[in-house]
């Protein structure tokens, strides 16, 4: 029973990992990084799901397997996606700037500008 229970736990440690990887890929985490930053934004979510989930060494192990397993393929899925994911939140941000005064449109210029830059120093830490 215990060995099942410590499986099941791996697994979910696993699905959750992927899954957290999957969910940056839909707010652009994994824009423009390349394979080292994206091995160290890994280790950083490690860290943090060792801490929350309180994973053994090697479950940690485990999960840096599985990270380094999957990390091609998702590279690759966010290559492929990535053209369209900026076209769509170009299309958006276009229809939005539609509906704003100029003064609105220098000042959300302003915003996107600092929300990038917040974005990519998140990605680089």
């Amino acid at each position: 029973m215990a060995r099942e229970t410590t499986r099941a736990g791996i697994l979910l440690a696993a699905v959750f990992a992927v899954g957290l990887a999957a969910g940056w890929l839909g707010n652009g985490a994994y824009a423009q990084r390349h394979h080292h930053h994206t091995a160290h934004a890994d280790e950083r979510l490690l860290e943090r799901m060792s801490k929350e989930l309180r994973l053994t060494p090697v479950q940690q192990d485990s999960v840096r397997a599985i990270f380094d397993r999957h990390r091609k393929e998702i590279h690759a899925l966010w290559q492929e996606t990535h053209p369209r994911y900026d076209a769509i939140r170009a299309a958006a941000r276009s229809e939005i700037r539609a509906q704003l005064t100029p003064e609105q449109c220098v000042r959300e210029e302003e915003l996107a500008k600092e929300w990038d830059r917040e974005r990519e120093s998140h990605e680089r830490n």
